[in-house]
């Protein structure tokens, strides 16, 4: 049994955390069985933005019908979970009549909101971090008819406006699970080839501690592919001891971060920083992580 403190107990062979969960999901119910919901995104399915398909697992585990609209093609393609439409988003909007459209990015949710309120719809918006902007968060709060969800730690002094809501990063458990035989010598990082994510740091903890393995899984940025040479090219310039994976499938990703001790998230300072899914993923596998002490890192 689980509630013994003896040596045969069960968690002391087999995680805990998984059975705990999924005995907790069974009082959970489906609370939003019959919302039908359209996530429109500006690229999808992108294989460097898995949070989008976290939160629509998310809602799919509460009983909504998820369907998504995407506005531009994609760098680096994954299967997607839903049927996914193209054209004109008025017109997905008409085939998928959904009680409410979901979007992430707040610039997307600007450039959107007139579409959708026209259709009549509310509009939910997730914030990132990139595109975390004051006036733009104002803009979108002027309409009643939209939720704005921000980090926790980027709601600032809008904190108690009935329509702004703080929401920590998703992530898929299912493909994240607790691990077991890590090895404490890989060191990890999985992330998409922009130069705002300060892969210089990786590439010199690296140089530091040659007695550890250090491998970097990259994916190419839909409409600037050349950073992901660029980064490579840095990586050879300084003769960095790091192994880089390029364009890797999300099965692969998750057995590589499951796999290692550590993970070393980076993140520059010229941008504001979100909340990392890649975080929450190396953690749901048990990874050690280190990162930038940055707001809202913690």
């Amino acid at each position: 049994t689980y509630r013994t403190s003896g040596p045969d107990r069960i968690s002391s062979t087999v995680p805990l955390h998984p059975h705990r969960e999924r005995l907790r999901a069974r009082g959970r119910g489906r609370p939003a069985e019959g919302l039908r919901v359209l996530a429109a995104e500006w690229h999808f399915p992108q294989v460097s933005e898995m949070y989008v398909r976290a939160d629509i697992v998310g809602l799919q585990a509460l009983g909504a019908h998820v369907e998504a609209w995407s506005q531009d093609d994609v760098a680096v393609r994954y299967e997607p979970d839903v049927p996914v439409h193209r054209g004109d988003l008025a017109d997905a909007i008409a085939v998928v009549r959904p009680h409410v459209v979901l979007t992430h990015w707040l610039n997307k949710g600007a450039e959107y909101l007139p579409i959708v309120r026209a259709a009549g719809l509310p509009l939910a918006v997730r914030g990132h971090g990139f595109d975390h902007d004051h006036g733009v968060i104002d803009g979108l709060l002027d309409d009643p008819g939209v939720v704005v969800h921000l980090f926790p730690h980027l709601l600032g002094t809008r904190a108690a406006h009935p329509r702004l809501r703080g929401l920590p990063v998703a992530f898929d458990q299912e493909r994240f699970p607790p691990a077991t035989g890590k090895d404490r010598s890989l060191v990890v990082r999985t992330g998409v080839a922009l130069a705002t994510k300060d892969y210089d740091a990786f590439f010199e903890v690296a140089e530091r501690c040659p007695e550890h393995r250090f491998v970097l899984a990259l994916c190419r940025a839909y409409q600037v592919e050349e950073q992901l040479e660029q980064i490579v090219a840095r990586r050879d310039e300084r003769g960095s001891p790091v192994e880089v994976l390029v364009d890797v499938p999300p099965g692969k990703a998750a057995e590589i971060v499951g796999g290692a001790g550590v993970y070393l998230h980076t993140h520059g300072t010229t941008v504001t920083y979100g909340m990392s899914v890649s975080i929450a993923e190396a953690m749901g596998t048990g990874c050690y992580v280190l990162g930038r002490q940055l707001p809202g890192m913690a």
